[in-house]
């Protein structure tokens, strides 16, 4: 090694981990951590303005609520309740597990009082049934003279989802990457749900058999996916669209 080479070494800034860094060295650290720090910010503010919203009109999940009303079982097990303003409302019912919960068949037609955790979206209803007794509820007769008004043939776009998780005991509870979950919760008896979204927001149309009963199986392949559903409309007291199918009729997109 020459003498110019030597003083060139001599000259030349290098790190040593138990030598003070000199100033270049530190201005370039500093630079490099704050650079960091930059990029995870940027990149964590990225991921939260495009992470998928958990849904539109979830209601807060509440635990331990009683509910008293009229145990109806078609097209699903459901408790019909009054609201203070006299109007007939619909919750369905569902285990704490991926079944929906079939309610003893003496109850069917009474008064009952259930209890268990409330799953609420757009105005749709769900109830984790852990408990039951007979229940004295007012207006039970006017209760069970509620019945469904046609509203007429309909040709509807949407996704077909489980209403438990939908509702909102999974967020987000829809979509493609939801699909193993939905078809699990489906084929468990928990009530399929069309949902419609448009300028106004999303709709949910409860799906049920031409005949009124359960197309659970039936829907099974198209569960989180774009569909078109042609049926019978109706109205169901002052909150529950059904939407009678042939499922054969459900059209891929």
């Amino acid at each position: 090694m020459d003498d110019e080479e030597l003083r060139r070494l001599e000259q030349e800034e290098f790190f040593v981990g138990y030598f003070p860094m000199s100033g270049p060295q530190k201005r370039f650290a500093w630079g490099a951590v704050a650079v960091a720090v930059i990029l995870v910010l940027g990149a964590g503010a990225a991921a939260a303005w495009f992470q998928r919203s958990p849904g539109e009109d979830l209601e807060p999940y509440r635990t331990s609520v009683e509910l008293d009303g009229l145990l109806v079982a078609a097209p699903y097990p459901m408790l019909r309740t009054r609201e203070p303003g006299g109007e007939a409302r619909h919750v369905l019912l569902v285990t704490g597990s991926k079944f929906v919960w079939h309610p003893p068949a003496e109850r069917l037609g009474h008064g009952v009082r259930l209890r268990g955790n409330l799953i609420e979206r757009g105005g749709s209803r769900m109830l984790e049934v852990f408990g039951h007794d007979a229940a004295d509820v007012e207006g039970l007769d006017a209760l069970a003279a509620v019945t469904a008004e046609p509203v007429g043939e309909v040709t509807l776009v949407g996704e077909i989802v489980d209403s438990k998780c939908y509702l909102g005991r999974m967020r987000p509870g829809g979509g493609r990457t939801h699909r193993a979950c939905a078809q699990l919760c489906v084929s468990g008896g928990i009530p399929p749900v069309l949902v419609t979204r448009g300028p106004a927001g999303e709709t949910h149309y409860l799906l049920a058999s031409e005949a009124g009963g359960s197309v659970a199986d039936d829907v099974l392949p198209f569960v989180a996916e774009p569909v078109r559903v042609r049926g019978s409309l109706e109205r169901l007291g002052s909150d529950l669209r059904i939407l009678r199918i042939d499922p054969t009729d459900i059209e891929r997109l």
